[in-house]
This record gives C-alpha cells, sequence and structure tokens, in this order.
C-alpha cells in the first residue's frame, strides 16, 4: 500500500511540475539535454554514432523549433509561476 501512496505522491509531484513550466523553459531543458548528447556524441571516438545521433537531434531541434545556440555548461534555473 505505501508503495501506491510513493507512486501517487510522485506522479501528483511530476504534474504539478509540468503545470508551473511553460514552453520557454521546456525548451530551455530540451536545448540543454540535446547539447549533453550532442557533445558526448561529438567527443567521442566513434564516428558512427556522429552519423546516428546526431541527425536525430536535428530532426527533434527542427521539429520542435529548438535553436541550438548556448552551452550545456550552466542550465538557469526556470521561472516557476
Amino acid at each position: 500500500m505505501l508503495s501506491g501512496i510513493k507512486q501517487k505522491a510522485v506522479m501528483f509531484a511530476i504534474g504539478f511540475v509540468i503545470e508551473k513550466l511553460d514552453e520557454e523553459t521546456i525548451k530551455l531543458f530540451l536545448d540543454f539535454g540535446l547539447d549533453l548528447l550532442e557533445n558526448a556524441v561529438e567527443s567521442s571516438e566513434n564516428k558512427i554514432d556522429d552519423q546516428l545521433v546526431l541527425p536525430v537531434c536535428k530532426i527533434i531541434r527542427d521539429s520542435l523549433k529548438i535553436e541550438d545556440n548556448d552551452d550545456p555548461k550552466e542550465l538557469p534555473a526556470p521561472e516557476v509561476k
């Protein structure tokens, strides 16, 4: 029974956070994650992942209109409204 309560609490918390995020903040987090992924792929010695992963990242960016204009070293704190 306790695990059911925990699951409901987690789902409520996730729903609450998602409800408070605006489109720009979500895009900021996605850009951050994509930057990390792209940098990891580009810095690896394996070039096969460059051919597979980077085009998928570009498709995601183009589809969701997420510009690739920042460095993933620091993620600004989102504004919660």
